[in-house]
């Protein structure tokens, strides 16, 4: 597992271009992320490389939003996704967070229904 400052995400675009990473460093610069909170991001490598990574947002009301869980094509269905985010989520709670949200792709839901997540609506946009 490795952590990294939002300040590096700029340089892990470049070292690590896989899945929504990228997104990452352009969403950090539009400004689409809160302003306040302390972001991290956990990775998962095999081999030196990373082949998962989520990005986890403490906000100020005690809430852990998480974004961008991403695992390379070829790695899926290994646990990694579970991993990056049991990883995550262990930090958000020792860094006192008591809840934790997220808005899951089809693909995604049935890890976050296993992790203890419930479905709470649908996000609609006009």
């Amino acid at each position: 597992m490795i952590t990294a400052p939002p300040t590096e995400s700029s340089n892990l675009q470049a070292k690590y271009n896989f899945g929504y990473i990228w997104m990452i460093s352009i969403v950090a610069a539009l400004g689409g992320l809160p302003a306040t909170g302390d972001l991290y991001m956990v990775f998962v490598r095999e081999a030196d490389e990373p082949v998962a990574c989520a990005l986890f947002l403490q906000l100020d009301d005690g809430d852990l939003a998480v974004y961008f869980v991403a695992t390379r094509p070829g790695m899926r269905s290994r646990g990694l996704g579970r991993t990056v985010m049991q990883a995550g989520l262990l930090e958000g709670a020792a860094r006192g967070c008591a809840t934790t949200s997220l808005q899951a792709s089809p693909k995604g839901v049935p890890l976050y229904l296993k992790l203890g997540y419930r479905d709470l609506g649908r996000k609609v946009n006009l």
